[in-house]
């Protein structure tokens, strides 16, 4: 399925985008998908911009028509950093259901077709990256081994309670 032809079955409104000026070659887009993440995105974004690389980086928001003030802080991200920021913003209408229910899915999707970058890395709106270096590190590693498609990190499992991080056990299977 083309872009094109996702928007034609999928979306239902408008998608407002505000445009990033990167100068030089752009080598990954940071797909971030976000709803409802008042309380993290600040973190999610701050995370992404301390990004030590050798290469240029965009940033895209997907921000997905919340209604707690998410929205405004993205926008106010997007204003700060014209030149790393893509913001896109969606309306509640073009929301994907599966078995009834909302989903992300018509963000997520709109924003990787959206993505300019030769690869492409994910930070959901609600987390966050605790190494400066990560993009760097990811990228050396597969452009160092061509066989390879995709890497991913390790992350610590765990639930917020009180304010604290509560560090849980990952399951296996």
């Amino acid at each position: 399925m083309t872009f094109q032809e996702f928007k034609n079955q999928y979306q239902k409104a408008s998608v407002e985008q505000f445009s990033c000026d990167i100068v030089g070659d752009l080598r990954v887009s940071v797909c971030v998908q976000t709803y409802q993440h008042k309380e993290y995105i600040r973190d999610c974004l701050e995370s992404i911009l301390v990004q030590k690389t050798s290469f240029n980086f965009e940033i895209l928001i997907g921000e997905d028509d919340s209604s707690d003030g998410t929205r405004e802080i993205c926008l106010e991200y997007a204003k700060r950093y014209p030149n790393k920021i893509r913001l896109i913003l969606h309306d509640r209408k073009n929301n994907i259901k599966i078995s009834g229910n909302p989903s992300g899915r018509f963000n997520f999707i709109y924003n990787l077709y959206s993505a300019n970058g030769e690869y492409v890395a994910l930070c959901e709106g609600d987390d966050y990256w605790s190494d400066p270096l990560k993009l760097q590190k990811q990228i050396d590693i597969l452009d160092n081994n061509p066989k390879y498609i995709a890497c991913h990190h390790w992350q610590k499992n765990g639930i917020l309670e009180e304010g604290r991080f509560i560090e849980i056990d990952a399951p296996k299977k």
